[in-house]
Formats: structure tokens, C-alpha cells, sequence
């Protein structure tokens, strides 16, 4: 396996799939533990665009819910891109384990993907970004609402229908924050 650095300071490697992984770098002194919020990005398979089909995004939406419940996570907002899901989560308590959480997400949406179209959702790990409290929540979610717009996917963010946030009705577009 070959690695090299690369700007972004993470390391790139190839696998025997050729699959292209980026291992992010996690904070040392920091154990993804309590009532966070992060910002996260987490990648289809060989970048493959399985997100443009609504009953995929539809199942691996209803797995986010229903994970995130169990981990004891809310769902500040996300968005499924073609090729990735980006969302913001934020623990509910001092036991709310991000780790934990994105294993699970993954492993029961992967598992159950492959049993159905017998193919590897997700890539091999995830980026993470922990939102400090100086940052502006309500900003960190209508840049990742805005996405699909500024991708060129749709001409009004309100019209791509695999993105929500809590802070304002994407498909109204109205804030209620």
C-alpha cells in the first residue's frame, strides 16, 4: 500500500480495489463524547451515486433516524448528495458516543445494502468536524442545506427533496430559528 500526505492533512492510500480512502485525522485529546455537535461527511462507495434514488435515500434516511434515537443524537440537518451524506448531529447527553453511532449507522445500512443490491455503500470511515460554541450552528446548517445549489443540482435550495434541517423548513424555506 502506498500513502502519501496530502494538503488537506490527511492520508491518502489505495486499496486492492483501487477504492480511494482518506483516513481523517481525529482530535488526540478528544473522546466524541457528551452533547457535541459535529459536522460530518460520509462517503458512498467508490464515490458511486446511489443518492439519486429516492428509495435509497429514503431507507438510509429512516436508518439516521432511528440510529440516531438509539445513540441518544439529534438531527440538526442533512443532506444526501449523490455520492455522500453530509449532516450535523449533536449529543443528547454525557454518554452520546459518535463513534459508536456512525459504526452502527453504517453497519446496519451497509449490511442491509448488500444484502438487497449485493454492492458496498459506504466508504471506509468518515469526516468529522466538531462544531465549537463560537461557531454559528444555524450557518454550519443552511451551508450543507445549500449544497445541492451550489453544485448545481437544483436552481432554489428548497427544491432538492433529500436535505432537511430543524432550523427551517427547507422545503418553505421559511426560518423559524
Amino acid at each position: 500500500m502506498k500513502s502519501q500526505k496530502s494538503e488537506s492533512n490527511q492520508i491518502e492510500t489505495k486499496n486492492s480495489t483501487q477504492e480511494n480512502i482518506f483516513t481523517p485525522k481525529r482530535l488526540k485529546e478528544f473522546d466524541y463524547m457528551g452533547s457535541y455537535c459535529y459536522s460530518l461527511t460520509i462517503c458512498t462507495y467508490n464515490r458511486t451515486h446511489f443518492f439519486k434514488a429516492e428509495k435509497i435515500v429514503r431507507f438510509v434516511e429512516s436508518i439516521l433516524v432511528e440510529t440516531s434515537k438509539n445513540f441518544q443524537f439529534d438531527i440538526i440537518c442533512y443532506c444526501f448528495m449523490p455520492d455522500h451524506l453530509h449532516c450535523i448531529v449533536q449529543g443528547k447527553d454525557d454518554k452520546s458516543d459518535l463513534h459508536k453511532f456512525i459504526k452502527n449507522f453504517k453497519q446496519i445500512t451497509g449490511y442491509r445494502f448488500k444484502q438487497k443490491a449485493n454492492k458496498q455503500l459506504w466508504q471506509t470511515s468518515y469526516y468529522d468536524h466538531v462544531i465549537r460554541h463560537d461557531e454559528n450552528l444555524y450557518n454550519a446548517s443552511k451551508y450543507i442545506i445549500e449544497n445541492p445549489l451550489r453544485k448545481g443540482l437544483v436552481k432554489d435550495s428548497r427544491d432538492y427533496p433529500y436535505s432537511w434541517c430543524k432550523y427551517f423548513d427547507v422545503r418553505i424555506g421559511d426560518a423559524y430559528l
